[in-house]
């Protein structure tokens, strides 16, 4: 086997793995035997991983530590400790920059190995806590020592003492170590978890849960009949416990399912079981084998439960419906229903569509949103939801968009979730829709207030549309934003993303004809001095400035100069410029930061009218 731990060492160090399917050269029948290598649940492969607290393994990794660090391990507790650390540093990064999420499991399983040594040496577990305790105070290290020594002394301790050190450190800041701990040991020394879980089983402590649940669930995939049997025979002592393992245990029998469903039905549930009776029940439902009479059954025990449950309660069983609750979106959907008449707390939109397969019931709030809030801002809540859907269902979503532009009156929302996406527009594609969604599509857009370039690439395919309907909506409504809204401005970013093709040209010119009406209109108002600004307020400004300036200099000059104000401020001169400079290094230039927009100038000119004529958009204004 000496070969065997060779090879996997290197290996192991070489390609910066720990996990090995089995037809991997390194995976042997000496390593496995030997409990070096361990497999671990895979769906599709047949998959192993190293056992970090392994002796064989760790024997020799301790020889190439000392290769690699050029010293022995040291015989002083402190010096060993810190010489972990410091193997740590050397192979926690690769190839440069790259850190290993390995090398953690890996040196941790080391110092387990080396305190080992020093237990076998004859120096007590108290002991070596208050050592490495009173080290790390001296000095942080960056392997924190509790877990290693919880598998340490597992071996030395007995089983009253070592129940004793993982509950001071259960109950300590330092909680998560006891918790790998104990759920990492049916995996790795399954006989002692079971003495563990017997152990506490019999005795009366408050602890019972922190055990009890850990060592079943981590039991799940090791033996499953004897989890089940256990979770059944504690239900009646231990309700909470006995509901974290039904709702865990990946049940394919429906006479078992039917079974727990007779234990847990009847029974009543204390505040503190509620929020583990909710998972219990939202995973139930889930599972592929539960009845449907049961499913049913349960999704009115969560209506119920968000009808009667106090409102501390509340957030957490509906935080546990939105997380853990998939694949049943119309249910699913009522709750939320049911859970926002009780509430109010829109907020929990935000995530709550995130487990859906269909946006359509989103969209269908939306909807919902807009006729009491209005369209602007009907997606405020939808952000996150509407680009996780754009992300992993984008033909659902497109779809319905488009269904948001069958009438005029939802089509400024559906420009408006267009609108909604990171950063920029979702790009749809308008060709996919009717012809009686693509005429809203135009007009909605057209009407849109602002951002009106980030939108004509979406409406300005449908110029080659094969009906004579939408191409003449098409160049009306842009030859109306030409005369009213943007100008010259339009008419160039049109002609810049079209082609040189006869058929664009032709486009163009019926476009061309709204520019040459809107040029004229232009000349003859600003031939007209009475309405430019420039001209008949100057005189009025400057002398406003030029009064302004005296009345500054004339308080200055009268003010206080033992005033609080003046003691502590001074006149600066403020000069503009595009550079700076720090002391007598050299000068910088100034980044340039900016951001521009096409906003409807219909909506400053006469901003009653404008909004007017939005909050009438579905009835044809």
């Amino acid at each position: 086997m000496e070969r065997d731990l060779n090879i996997l060492i290197n290996h192991c160090f070489t390609t910066h793995t720990t996990q090995y399917s089995s037809t991997n050269t390194v995976v042997t029948k000496k390593l496995i035997d030997s409990g070096v290598l361990i497999k671990i649940e895979s769906e599709t492969l047949e998959v192993y991983e190293i056992n970090f607290h392994s002796d064989f393994f760790n024997k020799k990794l301790s020889v190439y530590s000392e290769d690699i660090l050029c010293k022995k391990v040291p015989t002083n507790l402190p010096e060993a400790y810190q010489f972990v650390d410091d193997f740590f540093n050397k192979i926690n990064i690769y190839n440069g920059n790259y850190l290993w999420s390995g090398a953690r499991e890996i040196t941790q399983g080391l110092l387990s190995y080396i305190l080992k040594n020093f237990l076998e040496n004859g120096l007590d577990i108290h002991e070596i806590f208050k050592i490495l305790e009173k080290e790390e105070e001296l000095k942080p290290h960056i392997i924190d020592f509790r877990l290693s020594y919880l598998f340490a002394i597992s071996k030395f301790a007995s089983l009253s003492d070592l129940k004793k050190c993982i509950i001071e450190l259960a109950n300590s800041s330092k909680n998560y170590e006891a918790d790998a701990f104990v759920g990492d040991l049916p995996r790795l020394n399954p006989n002692l978890a079971m003495e563990l879980y017997n152990s506490v089983l019999e005795e009366s402590t408050d602890m019972k849960h922190f055990f009890l649940a850990k060592i079943l669930y981590n039991f799940i995939n090791i033996d499953l009949d004897f989890v089940f049997e256990e979770a059944k025979k504690i239900f009646v002592s231990l309700p909470t416990t006995a509901l974290f393992i039904f709702g865990r245990i990946p049940f394919t029998n429906e006479d078992d399912i039917i079974e727990v469903d007779k234990i847990v039905d009847n029974s009543k549930f204390s505040d503190n079981q509620i929020s583990e009776y909710s998972y219990y029940l939202c995973k139930l439902i889930m599972n592929k084998s539960t009845p449907e009479l049961i499913k049913n059954k349960y999704f009115e025990r969560l209506s119920d439960l968000i009808a009667s449950i106090e409102d501390n309660l509340l957030n957490a069983v509906f935080h546990t419906i939105t997380f853990h609750l998939k694949d049943n979106d119309e249910e699913k959907y009522k709750l939320l229903h049911q859970y926002l008449s009780r509430t109010q707390n829109f907020s929990v939109i935000q995530s709550f569509f995130h487990n859906f397969s269909d946006p359509k019931y989103l969209f269908h709030l939306m909807v919902m949103t807009s006729t009491t809030t209005g369209w602007r801002s009907a997606t405020e809540l939808y952000d996150s939801a509407l680009q996780n859907f754009w992300n992993i269902k984008n033909e659902e979503m497109e779809r319905c968009i488009f269904e948001l532009f069958n009438s005029r009156k939802h089509s400024l929302l559906g420009v408006q979730v267009i609108m909604s996406g990171y950063s920029k527009p979702y790009n749809v594609d308008l060709k996919k829709s009717t012809n009686i969604q693509q005429l809203n599509a135009i007009v909605a857009c057209s009407k849109y207030p602002i951002f009106f370039e980030l939108l004509l690439p979406l409406i300005l395919p449908l110029r080659n549309s094969k009906s004579s309907k939408i191409k003449d909506c098409l160049i009306l409504q842009l030859s109306i934003l030409i005369k009213e809204a943007y100008g010259k401005t339009l008419y160039e970013l049109i002609e810049s993303q079209i082609t040189k093709s006869k058929a664009d040209k032709i486009f163009l010119e019926k476009i061309s004809i709204a520019l040459d009406e809107y040029l004229i209109d232009k000349v003859e108002r600003e031939s007209i001095n009475e309405f430019n600004p420039y001209l008949n307020e100057d005189e009025h400004l400057n002398l406003y400035y030029r009064l302004q300036n005296e009345s500054q200099s004339k308080a200055s000059k009268n003010a206080d100069k033992k005033s609080i104000f003046g003691q502590f401020a001074s006149t600066k001169i403020i000069v503009r410029g595009n550079s700076f400079k720090i002391g007598d290094k050299e000068i910088n230039s100034m980044g340039k930061v900016s951001v521009s927009a096409m906003i409807d100038k219909r909506a400053y000119k006469d901003p009653e009218a404008f909004e007017m004529s939005l909050n009438n958009f579905e009835n044809g204004n």
